[in-house]
């Protein structure tokens, strides 16, 4: 497989039975290898979790106008969006493009529409070439680095189709060297086995770091 083995592992590991291997020439690729690229506590490390747990970061629900909120599935017209995690995907993009990551080579991911359209709004002006879209969106797109926003976060850590484990093994399939996921674990977490398994991988294997450390850089 074409990306870096921690990441790989995150899917060979939760549903594959460990059959899955990532080929020598890319096993430990990261940012910091690509040319122009300088390396930082994110361009070396091929996971990041940016944990948002009672950071007060709640998911909002949002009117598509009769839109499938989450892609090709059915939904009705409400879809879910977090503006929190909005956020802390342009400060994590501003950190890679700083680092000298091409807007081109970045791609941020969110099962929802809402958070689509709220991404959009807030980047596209700034960054044209910067790919923003649901995971139905992205079949047969690989990027160096993917941003996966989750935006699930509430008391009663109501998850959604996010159950659906096959949207965000989708999602994770389409990131080469980085992988950063936004996300509350203390929600998302508990959807299925999946979901405990990706995050448990991500506490072993990946930069866990608050949304300060993002934002302050």
């Amino acid at each position: 497989y074409r990306m870096h083995s921690d990441i790989m592992k995150v899917l060979s590991e939760s549903l594959y039975e460990s059959k899955l291997v990532a080929h020598v020439s890319v096993a430990a690729h990261t940012l910091s290898d690509l040319e122009h690229v300088e390396s930082n506590a994110f361009t070396c490390v091929s996971l990041v979790h940016i944990e948002t747990a009672s950071c007060g970061m709640t998911e909002s629900s949002k009117e598509l106008g009769g839109a499938s909120g989450m892609g090709s599935a059915v939904d009705g017209s409400e879809s879910k969006a977090n503006m929190g995690e909005a956020r802390l995907a342009l400060a994590h993009v501003k950190i890679l493009i700083a680092a000298g990551v091409g807007a081109k080579d970045i791609a941020i991911i969110t099962p929802y529409n809402a958070q689509v359209h709220l991404l959009k709004r807030l980047m596209q002006e700034r960054y044209s070439e910067l790919k923003i879209g649901s995971v139905d969106g992205f079949q047969g797109c690989e990027k160096e680095a993917v941003i996966l926003s989750m935006v699930r976060s509430s008391p009663n850590k109501d998850v959604g189709f996010l159950k659906d484990y096959c949207r965000v093994n989708v999602a994770i399939t389409h990131a080469k060297r980085h992988l950063c996921i936004v996300a509350n674990s203390s929600t998302v977490s508990q959807g299925n086995s999946f979901l405990w398994a990706l995050f448990m991988h991500l506490k072993a294997k990946a930069f866990v770091c608050s949304p300060t450390a993002v934002h302050h850089r």
